[in-house]
């Protein structure tokens, strides 16, 4: 998914999460951005259940970086601000996943259909008793004077 390499994601993640902050106030926005960024993430086939794990990370990350400044305040706020970016994100990433199940589940109908209806065909044609394959098993030679 990092096409551009781990640093380069950790500067789109800081990148994002501050214009997330910076949009919180303006709802419109703040959604439009984060439909973006679902469907983004969707064409690269992060799941939804994966948002969680990167919050862990996110989080072990900035007190990490930040050290004892990362105090319980700091963490609730982290956690609502990522919150409300995940209320956008993750119904968005359902949906896409029910969709894409459904599609693939329309797919796998269609392969069995046209598999189906290929068996009749075949088996509805005339096949020449003649073939090379039939009758190719052999029986084993009574003759012991090998």
């Amino acid at each position: 998914m990092f096409i551009s390499g781990i640093k380069a994601q950790g500067r789109f993640l800081v990148k994002m999460i501050s214009l997330s902050v910076s949009l919180l106030d303006d709802k419109q926005k703040f959604d439009e951005t984060m439909l973006n960024l679902a469907n983004a993430h969707n064409k690269r086939g992060v799941r939804a259940n994966e948002y969680g794990i990167v919050g862990e990370v996110l989080f072990h990350s900035v007190k990490t970086c930040i050290g004892p400044a990362y105090t319980p305040k700091v963490h609730m706020a982290w956690i609502k601000v990522f919150s409300r970016m995940l209320k956008a994100i993750v119904p968005t990433a359902v949906a896409f996943e029910l969709h894409e199940g459904y599609a693939q589940v329309q797919r796998m109908n269609e392969l069995d259909m046209a598999r189906k209806q290929l068996a009749h065909e075949y088996s509805a044609r005339k096949v020449s008793t003649n073939t090379p394959f039939e009758n190719t098993t052999t029986t084993p030679s009574t003759d012991s004077s090998n």
